[in-house]
């Protein structure tokens, strides 16, 4: 753990720090679910916290730095209550993400990378996919899908933000598949931990899988 003092958050959640880092072999592993963890506390993530993530994986501040700078989901500085993120990347750009882009710059008054000036809505727009691209163009509040964009989706949107409402009415939340959905079919070793082949070889106390055709086949 770090010598310094650190921040409250990683005393006050140090049972969820400990849990994360439970599910890798190699601690270096948590670092970007740490620096998410980091950034729930105040909505970016200041120095201290970089600090205190290097303390405890034992990594330098500055290679925490470099994964922070790398992601356009981390924030190294302030940001407002509900973050949009614009994904311009080439199949939203193809749907038209850039006017898309372009209205919500009229309609906050601020550029990408700009809080309004109440602090409630930051506006990012993003070269990055950002993974839905079967629903574009899309954008995404606090990390939560937006689909399918026009201006009168937009404007909903903002009225619903400046209202007090929040975004929900708006989110698209698709299921969970594959093996989010069902984590003990993940392969050994997915999660950090033995998946349910491993687990099931283990409690039947059998040891490597048979050969195919059995030890003695094509002896004479």
């Amino acid at each position: 753990m770090p010598v310094f003092e650190a921040p409250a958050w990683v005393k006050e959640r140090d049972a969820e720090i400990r849990e994360i880092l439970s599910r890798y072999p190699d601690s270096r592993s948590a670092l970007m679910p740490l620096l998410h963890l980091a950034q729930e506390e105040r909505g970016y993530i200041s120095q201290e916290d970089i600090e205190a993530v290097a303390g405890i994986l034992n990594l330098t501040p500055a290679y925490v730095e470099s994964v922070c700078s790398f992601y356009s989901l981390y924030h190294r500085h302030p940001v407002g209550k509900y973050v949009l993120l614009v994904c311009n990347n080439v199949s939203c750009a193809l749907r038209g993400s850039g006017r898309i882009a372009e209205l919500l710059k009229q309609k906050l008054g601020v550029e990408s990378g700009g809080t309004t000036p109440d602090g409630l809505i930051t506006l990012e727009v993003t070269h990055e996919c950002l993974a839905n691209c079967d629903a574009a163009p899309v954008l995404t509040v606090n990390g939560e899908y937006v689909v399918k964009l026009d201006e009168k989706k937009i404007d909903g949107l903002l009225a619903d933000l400046r209202a007090g409402r929040g975004p929900d009415a708006w989110i698209e939340r698709r299921p969970e598949t594959g093996y989010f959905a069902e984590p003990e079919a993940a392969p050994p070793g997915y999660w950090g931990k033995p998946g349910r082949a491993e687990a099931e070889v283990a409690a039947a106390g059998e040891g490597e899988p048979a050969r195919e055709g059995g030890a003695g086949e094509g002896q004479a």
